[in-house]
């Protein structure tokens, strides 16, 4: 009889070595597949509806109608992507000086907690000179990821997004957009 129990409390400990290391196997493969989507995200809620073209964009502390277009860059002080695309950045800023209806904001949505904004101090230290930073509560630009992207225009209309580090034959898609008034 005790024989018998040994062997029951034996399967049993065998079934549950093979139950956890599957748990532990499924957690180490989703968080390896996955775990660009979280660094992308930054742990911030994702908001309810993705931005896309042809939606009005409504940002706090921000008037559209100041210029005829306006690109949010919108970044994350913790986001790996968004240090990783700083030299695409500098080529924007380059490229604006050129073109006089186009402004650039970088926004990060994170709380505002304090009066600092630390978007200034993050920019500083990638090489960015963008003299116009907001800090923004976090869902309220739409983007469901960073960093990213978003032309508008003067109504606060999305005229284009990109999401994401823009591959290097994609960045003379947004190069273009900038300079292109009409679209």
């Amino acid at each position: 009889m005790i024989a018998n129990l040994s062997k029951k409390i034996e399967v049993c400990a065998h079934i549950g070595v093979i139950l956890m290391t599957l748990f532990v196997g499924y957690a180490v493969i989703r968080l390896s597949f996955f775990s660009e989507a979280l660094t992308r995200t930054n742990s911030y809620a994702p908001a309810r509806r993705a931005l896309v073209a042809g939606m009005k964009i409504q940002t706090p502390g921000i008037d559209w109608e100041e210029n005829n277009r306006t690109l949010l860059l919108v970044l994350s002080s913790a986001c790996k992507p968004c240090k990783e695309s700083a030299p695409f950045y500098k080529r924007i800023i380059e490229e604006l000086r050129s073109i006089q209806d186009v402004r650039l904001v970088a926004v990060f949505p994170q709380e505002v907690t304090q009066d600092v904004i630390p978007g200034k101090k993050y920019l500083e230290d990638i090489g960015l000179a963008i003299d116009e930073v907001k800090q923004v509560a976090p869902g309220s630009v739409g983007v469901p990821g960073f960093p990213a992207l978003v032309l508008v225009d003067n109504m606060g209309t999305v005229k284009n997004v990109w999401v994401g580090r823009i591959p290097a034959e994609k960045e003379v898609e947004v190069i273009d957009a900038l300079k292109c008034d009409k679209c």
